[in-house]
């Protein structure tokens, strides 16, 4: 009895030692493997952080550049005197150097497309987005979006560009009535800065948002009323109108009050149980709301649309 006693006893303490020896082992390993994660993750944050100033140097050498320009500009029109007969003269001194000045742009192509290829590492896609978006924007509305993103302020943007505050804040008030920011509320660094995430946002929202001019016709739509009706964007942007999307019943109530928002009688609707027609014939329910839009000088811009699906 005594003997079977004492082997189980070794058994068990064989067991154990056998346990606390494996689990020594795991532990190490799963020390070892930890390590290793940790210096993986440590060696990618230090590569991020040199990529970070690496394409920050590049930023601020372009920027260097530009007042480079900007100071020979500056000297350029100093030399220039008033003209008089002898300076005026067809190809005198006045006049080719007046002819330099103008020749020489602020942002040649060049600069703009090293500008571009910086920003596009930096900031992947977000140009791409905004030009397709916002298709209008011109080259300098584009620039000033590209420098806001880079958190740069009117004073910082003039004096990068060699251009006046003044002039600055024509092109922000341009590029905010270009973006839809009209409202006083609307903060454009932020709509810039944000972009992506709102965007996001907008065309993967819980709701259905579309946009229709003063002819009725949609100027913009999000992916999810887009997959609910089963159309592609290009064929739903500027061919569509409420009377291709509502079934009969709710054409009815469109059609009676989309020109009483146009005529300003009627500035919002609220949750009206309307039906949306899909593509493909079918239909569903829906809590519809809008809001009328209107220019700074009392006319009718745009409706704008939030359609919540029914379960």
């Amino acid at each position: 009895m005594e003997q079977e006693i004492a082997y189980t006893l070794i058994g068990v303490l064989s067991a154990a030692v056998f346990i606390l020896s494996y689990a020594l082992v795991q532990s190490r390993k799963n020390k070892k493997a930890s390590e290793a994660q940790s210096r993986a993750m440590d060696e990618k944050l230090l590569q991020a952080q040199l990529q970070a100033a690496h394409y920050a140097k590049l930023m601020d050498g372009f920027a260097q550049r530009i007042l480079d320009k900007n100071n020979i500009i500056i000297e350029l029109e100093k030399k220039i005197k008033p003209p008089d007969e002898g300076l005026n003269a067809p190809g005198g001194p006045a006049e080719k150097k007046r002819e330099k000045l103008l020749a020489m742009k602020l942002l040649s192509e060049e600069d703009w497309a090293q500008f571009k290829s910086i920003f596009y590492e930096v900031h992947p896609g977000y140009l791409q987005n905004i030009k397709k978006d916002f298709p209008g924007l011109t080259r300098a509305e584009l620039l000033l979006v590209l420098l806001m993103k880079l958190k740069l302020g009117t004073r910082d943007i003039a004096s990068k560009l060699g251009i006046s505050p003044t002039s600055v804040h024509k092109t922000r008030y341009r590029l905010k009535k270009k973006l839809n920011l009209t409202d006083e509320d609307d903060d454009l660094e932020k709509y810039v800065y944000h972009y992506e995430k709102i965007m996001y946002m907008y065309e993967h929202a819980l709701s259905g948002y579309l946009t229709t001019n003063k002819e009725g016709y949609i100027t913009e739509i999000n992916n999810t009323e887009l997959n609910w009706l089963g159309y592609r964007r290009e064929e739903a942007v500027g061919k569509l109108t409420g009377r291709n999307i509502y079934s009969e019943d709710s054409i009815k109530t469109f059609e009676y009050y989309f020109p009483l928002c146009r005529q300003g009688k009627v500035k919002s609707l609220i949750g009206n149980d309307m039906i949306l027609k899909r593509k493909d014939g079918t239909s569903f329910p829906i809590i519809a709301s809008c809001i009328a839009i209107f220019n700074a000088d009392g006319s009718f811009k745009e409706t704008r649309a939030c359609h919540f699906k029914k379960s």
